[in-house]
């Protein structure tokens, strides 16, 4: 029954219509991964860089603290004792 269906013209282009929304959805989902996967990446390079960028702070930091220790706050002026 089916494949008589398939066989008149109205059948064909319903098979042809229902195998161009399959395509369609699976170029959807396609994209919608790859652009999930790159904001993944793009969010793991900009912790990176935050957590490089503040590691050179803290180095430069304690690079300028051993060099003149007067140009530097106690730790009890900003921290909870």
């Amino acid at each position: 029954m089916m494949l008589a269906f398939i066989l008149t013209p109205i059948g064909r282009w319903l098979a042809g219509l229902a195998v161009a929304a399959v395509l369609l959805g699976a170029i959807v989902l396609k994209i919608r991964h790859d652009a999930q996967s790159a904001l993944l990446a793009q969010i793991e390079r900009e912790k990176t860089d935050a957590i490089t960028k503040a590691q050179q702070a803290r180095d430069r930091l304690r690079a300028l603290c051993e060099r003149n220790p007067a140009d530097c706050l106690p730790d009890d002026w900003f921290r909870d004792q």
